[in-house]
C-alpha cells in the first residue's frame, strides 16, 4: 500500500468542535475527528450536525479523516 492512498468514506457530522472540525460517525458507528480539507474550507463555510460528509482517511490513522466533500 503506498503512502499516498486514502480510504474515502462516508459519514455523518455528530458534533461541531470547532471552526471546521467535528466529530464524524461512520456507517459502523465509530466515531472519528474530522476536519475540514483546504479545497473544502473554501466551499464550505462551516459544519453542522446532522450533515452527510465524505472523509479521506489514512490507512495508518483511523482516528483521524478529513473532509472533503458533502454527499
Amino acid at each position: 500500500m503506498s503512502l499516498r492512498e486514502t480510504i474515502r468514506v462516508e459519514g455523518v457530522v455528530v458534533e461541531v468542535v470547532g471552526l471546521g472540525v467535528g466529530r464524524v460517525e461512520l456507517p459502523n458507528k465509530h466515531r472519528v475527528l474530522a476536519h475540514l480539507s483546504g479545497e473544502a474550507r473554501l466551499r464550505f463555510t462551516s459544519l453542522s450536525p446532522g450533515e452527510r460528509v465524505v472523509l479521506a482517511m489514512s490507512p495508518f490513522d483511523l482516528s483521524q479523516g478529513s473532509i472533503i466533500g458533502k454527499s
